[in-house]
């Protein structure tokens, strides 16, 4: 936390417009910096890495706020503090007369300059927000695109202001109009320019014979050539910019609802000798070709988190498996956001699921026969499975499902925006419980590397929970979204010391749908 700032703020629509447009326009120059979430709310997630792209942004419970928080943060002011630029410095403005505003725990009076980590908090014991500039070169806003920056801009300069939009609205229309109108005025044009080609073309045949003439008009058709060259560019790219716009927005919460009739929330039982042991919930999706999926480490318990084991019941599941005891049974049961009901039962013997077939064996157990021979079995962890190997379906053969687009899961650009739904710590049980029905929730990341990485998508924030498991993540193209891949759950940032503690940072993992392509035909 550096000096306190001195300039005072100002806002309003004109000006969030003005400033929206210019990071729209002329990006090159400017920089953006990110808030991300440290709690859930309403309208954020924890984990959220919000990207600013205003000069001035307001924080609190009015609608108009561009970081807004819901009505269950009573010691939110509705306009309650302010980031704005100040050259090439931001600081944070205290709005609220009430209520105060802390920045690494200590609080500001009138403002402050910010530098990069710091901890914003909404009042004492309030919502809490992490300040982040990207490294070097990438907090420029030249390296988000066009589609994205226009996103930011709608939702920062002009969903705060509902009349500010609506004139804006106004001006989309007349601007695409505008589009349509150059593209038939430049098709005009060029027609005409083919004309005078033809009629060049004859009047240089027609006078063969005089050398300054035909050199004259010969220049003129280059001329021409060149002129209707730059008139189809101008008109391509215009076309290209509009139709990208139009193709890749922010999918709009209908979308999700009607993707959540696919979206199951499952619970796997676990049955020695008829008496029901052990229980998981996750979540599983069905695709577009009939097969139902999620993660390995939810429909096989030889695979579960060993600390969700004690050693008498870690014996006895990795015994039964390995003897493929007929002692054992499992039982999926599953429902969906639109009420639709699965149940399938399997044993070790009659496995159904079709699997990634990488172990990764991290120790051993060992069992005493009937004889009383002592056989040692390995015994296996999902959080120590690696790469894209945390996956399984079954043939259900329903109709319906979720499109998926296997080729470009391993080939996400950087930045690409990703949609996750799911079920996390067991909320389809409190909503089953208490309203008889099942939503999945929505959190969204975005990718941060291109491509693959050990095998695995890899997110830019943390946004996944236990419970997620298994549910499927979502990017969009030319308007439609697409499954990329499935969660696998949360690993930690470290590596095993023996029975020592893990480093406490964590990293949702995220396994592309290709990975099922090497097992079947996608």
């Amino acid at each position: 936390m550096a000096s306190n700032a001195t300039k005072s703020i100002s806002g309003s629509f004109s000006s969030a417009i003005g400033n929206g447009m210019s990071s729209l326009i002329n990006p090159s120059d400017k920089t953006y910096y990110i808030l991300e979430h440290c709690v859930t709310s309403k309208f954020h997630q924890m984990g959220e890495a919000q990207r600013i792209i205003l000069d001035n942004i307001e924080i609190g419970r009015d609608p108009r706020c561009q970081v807004r928080f819901d009505e269950d943060f009573k010691t939110v002011s509705r306009r309650h503090a302010a980031i704005v630029r100040d050259g090439d410095n931001w600081k944070l403005v205290q709005i609220s007369k009430t209520n105060s505003t802390l920045l690494n725990g200590r609080r500001i009076d009138t403002e402050w300059y910010l530098q990069n980590g710091d901890e914003i908090q909404i009042s004492v014991n309030g919502p809490k927000l992490r300040f982040i500039i990207p490294d070097g070169n990438n907090s420029r806003m030249g390296t988000i695109n066009f589609t994205q920056r226009f996103n930011l801009f709608a939702q920062q300069a002009l969903k705060p202001y509902k009349y500010g939009l609506i004139a804006v609205g106004a001006c989309l229309v007349l601007a695409i109009a505008a589009i349509v109108y150059l593209t038939l005025f430049v098709n005009n044009v060029a027609n005409d320019v083919k004309d005078q080609q033809q009629m060049l073309a004859e009047a240089i045949e027609d006078n063969q014979n005089n050398a300054e003439v035909v050199d004259s008009l010969a220049r003129q058709l280059a001329t021409m050539n060149a002129s209707l060259v730059n008139i189809n560019d101008v008109a391509q790219r215009a076309l290209r910019t509009a139709h990208r716009a139009a193709d890749n927005g922010t999918p709009a919460p209908s979308a999700f609802a009607a993707l959540s009739k696919d979206v199951y929330y499952i619970v796997v039982t676990f049955y020695y000798q008829g008496t029901k042991v052990l229980s998981c919930s996750g979540t599983g999706f069905l695709l577009d070709d009939g097969r139902f999926v999620t993660a390995k480490h939810c429909i096989d318990f030889s695979y579960i988190h060993e600390q969700d084991l004690d050693d008498n019941l870690a014996v006895l599941i990795n015994s039964a498996h390995n003897y493929q005891s007929n002692d054992v049974e499992y039982k999926l049961q599953g429902i969906s956001g639109n009420g639709d009901y699965i149940e399938y039962s399997y044993t070790p013997q009659q496995w159904p699921w079709v699997t990634g077939n990488t172990e990764y064996t991290v120790g051993t157990v060992d069992i005493t026969d009937e004889s009383g021979e002592v056989i040692s079995f390995p015994i296996k962890y999902s959080e120590s499975t690696v790469g894209d190997d945390d996956w399984a379906y079954i043939i259900l053969g329903r109709s319906g499902g979720l499109a998926y687009d296997a080729e470009w899961s391993s080939n996400l650009s950087i930045g690409t925006e990703l949609h996750i739904l799911g079920f996390p710590r067991n909320v389809g049980t409190e909503e089953l419980m208490t309203t008889n029905r099942v939503s999945p929730n929505y959190v969204s990341s975005k990718v941060s590397q291109n491509g693959l990485y050990n095998g695995i998508i890899m997110l830019a924030s943390d946004p996944v929970d236990h419970g997620n498991s298994g549910g499927p993540v979502f990017a969009q193209r030319n308007g439609k979204l697409y499954v990329v891949g499935i969660i696998s759950g949360k690993e930690r940032l470290g590596f095993r010391n023996g029975n020592a503690n893990y480093d406490a940072q964590w990293r949702s993992r995220v396994v592309p749908i290709s990975a099922l392509a090497d097992f079947c035909d996608l």
